[in-house]
């Protein structure tokens, strides 16, 4: 009786570390594949290959994708620089064909093979080939995706390329083949692109060559997983580099609303940027903040001077900007106001004018002016920009006191300091505030 006891313990402990064995070995599988499949991302879904061109929506992928991009970009500017250099001597010479040489072969090994084919392209004859394109910055503004098997995807990226040194400004498009079984990548240029898919939309049909991509020392790409604060820091500099480089594409970003109220034309939009070009030249985020909201993600940013910009994202690269957190009031700031005091209201008013000021937002200052006083004072926002602009400063550090109610006026005191400490003299002025419904508020004010 005890021998058959024994026996089945031995049996029932044999399944079990069979079950065991067959679990590890099954994990190990998942594993292994899963790290071939660029969908890596938590709670990412994986969807059967169709073939059909989808936006991307992975914020991994799409980085991995970028960085790829660049890889080539940087190879493609070697490609020419060595044209630049004078030939001084027959050594000088021997080693600008050298390095040629091998700028000519790492761009090459990039290259699709279907590519290449198409162009008839060789390593001797591949700068003749190709459009000069010199050392540049890489902003892409779309990409798309199209899964042809488990082991292939073909991404299609939109967007500009700036000329570090001469800062002009290109459009391009790119298309890269991803190989997530042997993490390769191949290019396809824009002729490609534009003879064989002229209008490339969401849900066309892309039917590449599914085969493999040979790994070789340059065609390597490696999986990028992105957190939340470099992806803020991206958005932000991606803004930082289209201010500074192209205006048009900044003012494009601009949300709808935000730029019918804020700016009266792009016009106005570049003058008024052109005037803060140094704050943009400097500016870097130093917090943010993360709100999920219906059909959209939103981050404000604040950068070192305490200027606000609101990133209303929509997809990985997506996404309409608000210059500041006063010009269309936030939801959040509306309820929050709302369950303020009369004294707090005041305060918060009196900062929202104050930041508009520094931040040279005239236009927002002239709207909450009393009209009367606007009438007998300063007929048009010229005159008022002027009187702001001869009598204070250009940054302003203000500290205030409510000194006196008058039925629903408040009268403030505000003395006014140059922030950047390089004039000694305080301005005093008295602030005249009456707050109105919701939100709304208007002030009249005069030097003391």
């Amino acid at each position: 009786m005890r021998n058959k006891k024994m026996l089945f313990i031995i049996i029932v402990l044999t399944i079990l570390l069979l079950i065991c064995a067959v679990l590890l070995i099954i994990t190990n599988k998942y594993k292994n594949n899963e790290a071939t499949v660029p969908y890596e991302e938590e709670n990412a879904i994986i969807l059967e290959s169709n073939n059909k061109l989808e936006e991307v929506i992975n914020r991994n992928n799409y980085y991995t994708v970028e960085n790829a991009i660049n890889k080539f970009y940087i190879y493609y500017a070697e490609l020419n620089q060595q044209q630049n250099y004078k030939i001084i001597d027959d050594e000088t010479k021997a080693s600008i064909e050298k390095q040629e040489k091998a700028s000519a072969e790492n761009l090459y090994k990039i290259l699709d093979k279907d590519y290449i084919k198409y162009k008839d392209i060789t390593t001797e004859n591949i700068r003749t080939k190709l459009p000069v394109i010199n050392n540049s910055i890489v902003n892409i503004t779309n990409m798309y995706v199209s899964e042809q098997s488990l082991d292939i995807y073909i991404y299609i990226a939109k967007g500009t390329l700036r000329e570090k040194i001469s800062n002009n400004i290109s459009n391009f498009s790119i298309m890269v083949k991803l190989d997530t079984k042997n993490r390769t990548y191949s290019i396809f240029l824009e002729d490609y692109i534009q003879e064989k898919y002229p209008n490339i939309e969401v849900g066309e049909i892309l039917n590449i060559n599914k085969e493999n991509i040979e790994k070789n020392e340059n065609n390597a790409y490696e999986y990028v997983n992105v957190t939340e604060e470099m992806y803020v820091e991206n958005l932000f500099n991606k803004f930082k580099e289209e201010l500074l480089y192209n205006m048009p594409l900044a003012y494009q970003r601009l949300d709808e609303e935000y730029k019918a109220k804020r700016f009266n034309s792009e016009e106005e939009f570049q003058n008024y940027e052109k005037n803060n070009t140094k704050n943009n030249v400097i500016m870097e985020v130093r917090q943010y903040q993360r709100d999920s909201k219906e059909g959209y993600t939103q981050y404000i940013c604040i950068d070192q001077n305490n200027n606000e910009y609101v990133f209303k994202v929509t997809s990985v690269i997506n996404y309409k900007i608000l210059l500041d957190t006063y010009t269309i009031e936030l939801p959040e700031a509306m309820e929050t106001y709302n369950n303020l005091t009369d004294q707090e209201k005041i305060k918060t008013n009196l900062n929202k004018i104050f930041k508009a000021i520094n931040e040279k937002n005239y236009k927002y200052v002239y709207e909450k002016l009393d009209n009367t006083f606007k009438n007998n004072y300063y007929p048009t926002e010229d005159t008022l920009k002027t009187y702001l602009e001869q009598t204070i400063y250009t940054n302003n550090k203000v500290e205030y006191t409510i000194k006196d109610k008058n039925k629903d006026l408040y009268i403030c005191n505000v003395n006014i300091k140059d922030k950047e400490n390089t004039k000694n003299k305080t301005i005093n002025m008295k602030v005249i505030i009456q707050l109105k419904e919701g939100t709304d508020f208007v002030i009249s004010f005069s030097e003391i």
